[in-house]
């Protein structure tokens, strides 16, 4: 049976002044996995690079990233993930990667990263 490990990451981002910002997610060390971006607890998106928005919007706000990574390389059971913001497609902040070991295949490591948007 896979064991689950829960990682909870909390951090912030100072929000330039205007712009549109996405959120690009990266799983690392060859693993598999998923991600959802919320924006408070709206949705934004599930895939590589989400659009978050008019960072005018954004002030005061809550970002989200879930990752759930999969060990299904047999060669490592390290797992990583990785959120990089940017803003007119200029990066502003990378997040991670974030890392944690599991004890065999097929174990499982829920990600949560929570952004404060200040």
């Amino acid at each position: 049976m896979s064991k689950n490990t829960y990682i909870d990451i909390e951090d912030k981002l100072d929000l330039p002044d205007s712009g549109s910002m996405t959120a690009s997610m990266t799983i690392g060390n060859g693993q598999t996995g998923g991600h959802s971006v919320f924006l408070g607890s709206s949705l934004l998106g599930q895939g590589n690079e989400v659009t978050v928005g008019e960072v005018s919007n954004l002030h005061g706000q809550m970002l989200i990233v879930t990752c759930t990574v999969v060990d299904t390389n047999p060669n490592t059971n390290w797992t990583s993930f990785k959120v990089t913001i940017s803003c007119d497609q200029q990066e502003l902040k990378t997040f991670g990667p974030y890392s944690k070991k599991v004890d065999k295949d097929k174990d499982i490591v829920s990600y949560t990263l929570i952004i404060d948007l200040i």
